[in-house]
């Protein structure tokens, strides 16, 4: 998908700014002049030390990820896991906590993005019921093996959510390099 422009006389801008209240164009015009970024929000889920990747149905070079996906608009981000997580899976998982923030760099077709990880647990005794239309299958995974299933940023990613979840911190990365609170090293 193509972002929409942001420049602030491109035709969008202009007709956010014209839709907007008299009194409201000003705000209208300034905000519509920012950079628009994108969120995704997902669940780390562990059980007996393996991480659940769920696999795209939809054609993507690497078809494995977390469970999760895109905000909608004017969702948070943990109203989005749990949606997502509801979705796909087919139960309503458990969010514990935010495990990490990943600041990723927009390209020439799309603008930056935050993606947010919790942890997540799934109900005793219930079994996951994949949404058929998005997802082919689910594997439990060993966190040796990610790298195996998952390009190297989100390798990365989920190995600083791991350490995140087991020192029961929160890290900040920026491309999925751990920046806050500090270095941690998750080759």
């Amino acid at each position: 998908m193509t972002p929409e422009p942001t420049t602030r006389g491109s035709p969008a801008v202009i007709d956010r700014v014209s839709a907007a209240h008299p009194a409201d164009r000003g705000q209208a015009f300034y905000t519509a002049g920012l950079p628009g970024i994108r969120g995704a929000a997902a669940g780390l889920i562990v059980e007996r030390g393996r991480v659940l990747l769920v696999e795209r149905t939809y054609g993507h070079p690497w078809p494995w990820v977390l469970p999760g996906g895109i905000l909608e608009a004017g969702e948070s981000p943990l109203a989005a896991c749990r949606r997502e997580l509801r979705e796909e899976l087919g139960l309503a998982a458990r969010i514990h906590g935010l495990a990490v923030l990943d600041w990723v760099p927009g390209h020439a077709r799309q603008t930056p993005a935050l993606h947010w990880v919790f942890t997540a647990s799934l109900p005793e005794g219930e079994r996951i019921r994949l949404h058929t239309q998005e997802l082919a299958s689910h594997r439990w995974i060993d966190p040796a093996d990610i790298g195996d299933y998952l390009p190297l940023h989100a390798a990365r990613r989920i190995r600083t959510a791991l350490t995140a979840a087991e020192r029961d911190t929160i890290y900040y990365l920026e491309h999925s390099r751990p920046l806050l609170p500090e270095t941690v090293d998750v080759r």
